[in-house]
């Protein structure tokens, strides 16, 4: 059965491709760069926002796995009807902690 709003996802899906020519076109720039500070600055920059995106992605999925599941961790946090930019902060903290690996954190 064709369903238009399927159609528009998929469509609105092929416009990721457009970073892959994103990426040709900031390669061509930074070989005009004369400037190794500059180039390990923008190298970083890259890096950060690729931990960013990461950790967005793991945090939108447990924030997910929390809201969906019965025993959830929203119920052990004990806020059931949770506001969602809180539970995106707390799933994103719950994210970065565990991808850096620095502290323990407990649900509730």
């Amino acid at each position: 059965r064709f369903n238009f709003t399927r159609l528009l996802r998929i469509l609105r899906s092929l416009r990721l491709l457009r970073l892959l020519k994103m990426e040709t076109v900031l390669q061509d720039q930074l070989k005009r760069v004369n400037s190794l500070v500059l180039l390990n600055a923008v190298h970083l920059a890259q890096l950060l926002f690729l931990l960013l995106m990461l950790n967005h992605t793991l945090a939108c999925f447990w924030f997910w796995i929390g809201q969906s599941a019965d025993g959830g961790w929203f119920s052990r946090v004990g806020e059931s009807d949770l506001d969602p930019i809180q539970g995106y902060v707390m799933a994103l903290h719950w994210s970065i902690t565990n991808f850096h690996g620095s502290m323990e954190v407990y649900p509730g």
